[in-house]
């Protein structure tokens, strides 16, 4: 807990929050979906952060969901503390709307410090950066609730969370499915594209002539594009990809299909 009563603010002054953290060094990742947030008021949030210290105004970087910003529906948002440089001319940030369950991101390699989201906890985005020379090796990460209103408590839930580095390394685990794959037709091609999947190192592209397979691997790649040139003009083709890593293969994309018409 910083500073209590909880409640009063989490990106101004002291950090009034609910905070339960880890003490970490070096390099380190941690990974949450937020499911829920009891809406005290508006602002009320919920997500993750990293501190240099757990005194008040420490250098620091966060990133949460709330559920009704301004009463313009849920958003994701980050603040920044303490920072040489950020990718914004602001510390604050809003960023795209998030409706919750919504995936977030902190990763801390050297001096600098990145926040991301994801819609599925798969293909992530980066929404913000900042360096910070001056937080110590040592540093202060985790989750935080803050209700906005001061005095009073909300209460936020989180699942799949996962951290990595920071002195305990986890077990890599098989990545989740590419969010999607997409296919253009082409003559007597099909070009291929799909999203990262988080801590994938390759992907195997399958292809059926049956909706819903089975599908057989054309290619195993460790890019995110291919270009499938053993096609018939004419004929439809369904595709999916799976996600690898050291510890195996994930499940497979949605499927997408494609028809090749005649030149």
């Amino acid at each position: 807990m910083l500073n209590p009563p909880w409640g009063k603010w989490a990106w101004r002054g002291d950090d009034s929050c609910h905070f339960a953290y880890r003490k970490v060094t070096g390099d380190a990742t941690l990974i949450a979906r937020v499911t829920s947030i009891e809406e005290v008021q508006n602002f009320t949030m919920a997500g993750l952060m990293i501190r240099d210290s757990l005194e008040p105004k420490a250098a620091r970087m966060a990133v949460w969901s709330t559920p009704n910003a301004r009463e313009k529906g849920p958003s994701v948002e980050t603040d920044l503390r303490g920072f040489s440089h950020s990718s914004h001319d602001s510390s604050f940030q809003i960023h795209e709307n998030g409706v919750i369950p919504y995936w977030l991101k902190l990763e801390r390699v050297g001096d600098r410090i990145t926040c991301w989201n994801s819609p599925d906890g798969a293909s992530w985005t980066p929404i913000e950066d900042g360096l910070f020379p001056g937080m110590g090796k040592t540093a202060y990460l985790g989750l935080f609730v803050c209700s906005t209103v001061n005095g009073k408590t909300a209460t936020a839930t989180f699942d799949t969370v996962r951290m990595t580095g920071g002195g305990g390394v986890e077990q890599v685990k098989t990545p989740a499915a590419p969010f999607a794959i997409y296919g253009g037709p082409g003559d007597g091609q099909v070009p291929l594209r799909w999203l990262e999947s988080f801590g994938a190192t390759s992907y195997n592209i399958k292809r059926s002539e049956v909706k819903g397979g089975p599908y057989e691997t054309i290619a195993t790649v460790r890019g995110m594009s291919l270009l499938d040139k053993a096609v018939k003009n004419g004929e439809t083709y369904y595709y999916v990809v799976s996600a690898m890593n050291s510890a195996g293969e994930g499940p497979n994309s949605l499927e997408d299909s494609v028809k090749l018409r005649n030149p």
